[in-house]
């Protein structure tokens, strides 16, 4: 009897662990979606709660402009700030929340939401354009194999989805809601719709349930929000360039202000970051369990970092007068879930060396790059010690811990030169005494990614000493310090020497001067 009573404990315990966490239904109130806090998540980060995965994404990041949007330039009807996704063993299921919607209204811009889905890992179609309109420059990254499109728009009174397969024929069925002003989780605005496995273009359950799913979102204006527009198109916004307005994305600047000259993006800020190349480049893992439970993910880990300023680890020569130095980084990227990748890295700056939160800069995670250029609002000072750190995403949106910080420190040019093309510089002692221990500082700088020679001549001509013989990277100040010794060891006589630098057709000069 205990026996039988323990076996049914487990199996009910077993049931549990592969239950539904929640039950969506589609009826536009949110209440059957978890609940979780503001600080439960960062901003364009992933977490799993209760069997679904929510993405918080950074608001006031919509492309704007004063053709299409309200006076002034700004409205918020297109700003996504958070998506969510789940299933069950019937449907997927989605929630796209936004900062504002104006509800019926005629001539505003109403969202048309599209989701690309890829379900097998391989093959399949590019889905390019995502619009499905092939005179849209949007694109999404063919890195992963799209099958599966689904658009979900905004009339005057209810959200419709269609399923598209790539061709933009419609079929089969889905769920569709209404806008709302009430029962919402923490704002009025968003939109809920779900497609169900039966239907034809999304395969089948068995494509989704205890799989790795690929998803990527992106938002445009639904054209039949004006006068002459047609449902499930989506509304030109930039000849020439994309007509995505707000995406899921990694890009973490806001758009601050509308455009008074009408044009649809300002410099590199907001979602015009992500889609100025016309290719959304941001997409994500999502694991389903047996039922349709979204699985948790494991939090990756940086192991060996290796971190240089200006191509040079701790280094406490870094030139920033006129420029931002140039971080770079390698180290071995851990995940306890088989098969996960390394999706993006982002670096910090302050001048706390304890905790390094990043008040100084924090650079928008890069999907690709292992280095980057500072580019903060603020310029560095000169002779100051700063502290930076990095973490990295995961392929489902999972950020690591910061790593400890690493310090460098920025010096003051005694004769600051032009860093903008070739060029050396002797920028400290000279004439220099090295028998008494000195030495000097010769700066340099090259154009463009390649190898550079600096020796040392005497008056005759005669090679004195190579300091440098390597390949350099652009827009780096490098340092490079002579002691006063030749390539034997021994210090040089006193007299005029020469420095002269080779960078690919570029040469150069410098007189310097050794005493005793």
């Amino acid at each position: 009897m205990i026996r039988k009573i323990i076996a049914m404990v487990v199996v009910f315990f077993i049931f549990l662990g592969c239950s539904q966490a929640i039950a969506i239904v589609v009826d536009g109130d949110a209440s059957d979606w978890s609940v979780i806090a503001a600080t439960d998540t960062d901003i364009n980060s992933a977490i799993v709660r209760n069997g679904e995965w929510i993405w918080r994404d950074t608001t006031n990041d919509e492309r704007r402009n004063t053709t299409y949007y309200e006076t002034g330039g700004v409205t918020p009807s297109c700003d996504i700030t958070e998506v969510r996704i789940t299933a069950d063993t019937n449907a997927l299921y989605f929630l796209v929340k936004f900062k504002d919607l104006d509800l019926g209204t005629t001539g505003v811009s109403y969202p048309f939401v599209q989701v690309a889905i890829d379900y097998d890992k391989s093959g399949g179609l590019n889905l390019l354009p995502i619009s499905g309109d092939e005179n849209d420059l949007a694109q999404i990254s063919d890195n992963a194999g799209w099958e599966y499109l689904v658009y979900a728009y905004q009339n005057n009174v209810a959200v419709l989805v269609d399923d598209i397969i790539p061709g933009g024929s419609t079929v089969g069925s889905v769920n569709y809601s209404q806008y709302t002003s009430t029962n919402s989780i923490t704002g009025p605005y968003f939109m809920e719709f779900s497609v169900p496995f039966t239907d034809p273009g999304l395969g089948s359950s068995t494509h989704y349930l205890d799989k790795t799913v690929t998803f990527s979102l992106v938002c445009f204006f639904h054209s039949a929000a004006w006068t002459g527009g047609a449902s499930h198109e989506v509304r030109p916004f930039e000849t020439g360039f994309s007509h995505i307005i707000d995406c899921i994305s990694l890009i973490d600047n806001p758009q601050t202000t509308g455009e008074s000259d009408g044009s649809s993006h300002s410099g590199t800020a907001g979602t015009w970051e992500e889609v100025g190349d016309n290719i959304v480049d941001t997409y994500f893992d999502i694991k389903f369990d047996a039922v349709g439970n979204v699985v948790a993910n494991s939090t990756p880990t940086i192991t060996v970092p290796v971190f240089e300023v200006d191509d040079v680890q701790n280094n406490n020569e870094v030139v920033v007068e006129g420029r931002g130095p140039v971080f770079s980084w390698s180290w071995v990227f851990a995940d306890a879930d088989t098969g996960d990748i390394q999706k993006a890295a982002q670096i910090q700056i302050d001048v706390d060396t304890t905790t390094a939160n990043g008040n100084i800069w924090t650079c928008s995670p890069l999907l690709t790059a292992t280095s980057v250029q500072y580019t903060g609002l603020d310029a560095l000072q000169t002779d100051q010690t700063y502290c930076w750190r990095a973490r990295v995403m995961d392929n489902h949106g999972t950020w690591s811990d910061w790593t400890d910080a690493g310090t460098f420190t920025t010096i003051k040019q005694a004769r600051p030169f032009n860093i903008a093309k070739n060029n050396l510089s002797i920028d400290w002692n000279n004439p220099f005494n090295p028998a008494k221990g000195d030495y000097t500082k010769i700066r340099y700088v090259t154009e463009k990614d390649e190898r550079v020679v600096i020796r040392i001549y005497d008056m005759s001509g005669k090679l004195i000493k190579t300091l440098v013989d390597s390949d350099k990277l652009s827009d780096v100040v490098y340092t490079q310090i002579w002691d006063g010794r030749n390539e034997d060891g021994k210090l040089a006589a006193s007299g005029v020497y020469f420095v002269n630098i080779k960078a690919g057709n570029f040469t150069k000069t410098e007189k310097i001067v050794v005493i005793k």
